[in-house]
């Protein structure tokens, strides 16, 4: 069964952002790289999961016309639901339904996910070095409602990285390098 993951503040629901993926469309990504057209034009990935990973080189998932939602999150096997229940009750604020990976580092490389058709929501996770997302890397992905930016003060985001994404709203922290971006280039902005 899905989990449901959105964003809170108090007893206020403020923004879905999608469901959780179900195991038997879901692509797990164990690496801290994923190569270079690794799944370019893939068909049936519905969902990309990734604990660890630091890069996504170019084109990796370019075209990947199924593709829905991208994650970076701690295995879902580690959290039951009742886990998830008590953590939502004790969460005032903040991303519910998804415990967002930690990683040293984040580069989304040029064109990684162009053209993918039916993204629609992408997590990224907290981040203790620098996050960086190159030219075009979700030029084309006209459905790509919600990007959701982990804990990351060093954020690098290329002036083109989102052509075609004009139902985007970004989720991130108030007064955040993504929300100074988000406001500079017109997109919505939910805060945590």
């Amino acid at each position: 069964m899905a989990t449901a993951v959105y964003v809170k503040d108090g007893d206020c629901f403020k923004h879905f952002v999608c469901f959780a993926p179900e195991e038997n469309k879901t692509v797990d990504v164990a690496e801290t790289v994923v190569e270079r057209e690794a799944f370019k034009d893939a068909d049936g990935v519905e969902y990309v999961s990734f604990e660890k990973c630091e890069t996504v080189e170019q084109c990796a998932f370019e075209n990947c016309k199924e593709l829905k939602t991208v994650l970076w999150s701690k295995t879902s096997k580690d959290n039951t639901n009742e886990e998830n229940e008590k953590n939502e009750k004790k969460t005032e604020k903040g991303l519910i339904g998804l415990a967002v990976s930690e990683v040293a580092k984040l580069t989304i490389q040029s064109e990684a996910f162009k053209n993918c058709a039916k993204l629609q929501a992408v997590v990224l996770p907290k981040v203790n070095g620098k996050i960086t997302i190159e030219k075009d890397a979700f030029a084309g992905c006209g459905e790509l409602r919600t990007v959701v930016f982990g804990e990351s003060n060093k954020i690098d985001i290329s002036e083109e990285a989102f052509i075609g994404c004009s139902k985007l709203t970004f989720v991130c922290y108030e007064n955040s390098p993504a929300a100074r971006y988000a406001r500079e280039h017109g997109f919505r902005i939910v805060n945590f």
